[in-house]
């Protein structure tokens, strides 16, 4: 939950996610068929709000947050391994892989 006034909540085109906007407050991605917090995109206490809104065939997240600031977030997470992996200068572990990934790791 938003501890200030949500401002907007747009929907996912598959209407399973929704992406929650307050005032002051990072966007909150939630998952709606288990009411799982899914992440935050942006910071908080910028004296303004940030925006999100979902591309409607690419699993990615718009965010505009003040004063001027527009970025592309990828909601897929083999994209998201794939730039995590590609900014470690060695190989991840069995262990991390496994803290900070919820798909397969590769055997110990």
């Amino acid at each position: 939950m938003h501890g200030t006034l949500i401002v907007r909540v747009p929907l996912s085109p598959e209407g399973n996610q929704a992406v929650t906007s307050a005032t002051d407050e990072p966007l909150r991605l939630r998952d709606l068929t288990t009411e799982v917090l899914l992440g935050t995109f942006g910071v908080g206490g910028l004296n303004g709000f940030h925006l999100g809104d979902f591309h409607p065939t690419e699993p990615w997240l718009l965010v505009t947050a003040p004063p001027n600031i527009v970025r592309t977030d990828t909601l897929d997470i083999d994209e998201l391994i794939e730039i995590a992996e590609s900014k470690l200068s060695r190989p991840m572990t069995y262990d991390e892989c496994r803290q900070y990934f919820r798909g397969p790791c590769p055997a110990q």
